[in-house]
C-alpha cells in the first residue's frame, strides 16, 4: 500500500499558506518604508522650502509630489496641500494605497480609501518677533 500522495496534498496547503504570509510581510514592509519616507522626505522638503522662501507654493507642491512619488514603492501620492499658520506650516499629503488584497488593505489603511499624512514644521526664527528681539538686545524685563 503506497501513501506517497498524502504528503503532496499536505505540502500544497502548507506552501500556499507560506506564500500568502510572505506576500503579506512584503506588503507590510513596503508600507512601513513608504510611511517613514513620507515623514522624513516630506519634512526635509518642507524645511528646504521654508529656508529658501523663493519658490511659489503651487510649484513647490508639484515638485514635491513628483519627488515623493519617485521614491515610494507602494503609496500613490494624490495631492499635497500647504496650510500656513502663525508659527509654521502644515503640509497634508493625501495618498492612495493600491493593494488588491482586501483584508490586508483594510488592516493597513484602517478601512479608508484615501489616507492623509501630516507634516508640521515650525517657522520661528530668532529676533523675528518683538519680544525675542528685546530679549536678545537686553531691553526686556
Amino acid at each position: 500500500m503506497r501513501r506517497g500522495g498524502y504528503y503532496t496534498v499536505e505540502a500544497v496547503f502548507v506552501i500556499s499558506i507560506c506564500i500568502w504570509v510572505l506576500i503579506a510581510l512584503c506588503y507590510t514592509g513596503l508600507y512601513v518604508h513608504d510611511s517613514l519616507l513620507l515623514e522624513s522626505a516630506g519634512n526635509e522638503q518642507t524645511a528646504a522650502w521654508i529656508a529658501a522662501g523663493a519658490e511659489k507654493q503651487g510649484d513647490w507642491e508639484k515638485r514635491t509630489k513628483k519627488e515623493l512619488q519617485k521614491k515610494m514603492f507602494l503609496f500613490r501620492v494624490k495631492s499635497i496641500k500647504v496650510k500656513k499658520k502663525l508659527t509654521g506650516i502644515e503640509v497634508k499629503v493625501r495618498f492612495l494605497l493600491p493593494i488588491s488584497w482586501k483584508r490586508l488593505k483594510q488592516m493597513l489603511s484602517q478601512g479608508k480609501s484615501e489616507l492623509v499624512g501630516n507634516i508640521e514644521r515650525e517657522n520661528v526664527r530668532a529676533a523675528r518677533y518683538l519680544w525675542d528681539y528685546e530679549l536678545i538686545k537686553g531691553n526686556g524685563g
